[in-house]
């Protein structure tokens, strides 16, 4: 609640997808046990995303259209969770 305010919806966003790409790619440097333990603390800016991508969608579309838009929004998230185990 406190970052929204000061970055704004779309640099949240922007940061929040950064720090998960960073996080998840810093998976392939792995070398001992205990170094599993830093990259999953980039993915907690990564929790920001959704949200803050169903607050843009709302904010976009009329009043009356918002819960269709953020429905959108949700329904290619759960694609994209369900397709990408199979693509990588």
């Amino acid at each position: 609640p406190w970052l929204q305010p000061r970055l704004g919806d779309v640099s949240l966003m922007q940061v929040g997808m950064a720090a998960n790409i960073l996080s998840v790619g810093l998976f392939a440097f792995i070398w001992q046990s205990w170094q599993a333990f830093i990259p999953p603390l980039g993915c907690l800016l990564a929790f920001a995303v959704f949200p803050t991508a169903n607050s843009i969608a709302a904010a976009s579309v009329p009043r009356n259209r918002g819960g269709m838009a953020q429905g959108i929004v949700s329904g290619s998230r759960t694609l994209a969770e369900g397709l990408s185990p199979v693509v990588f």
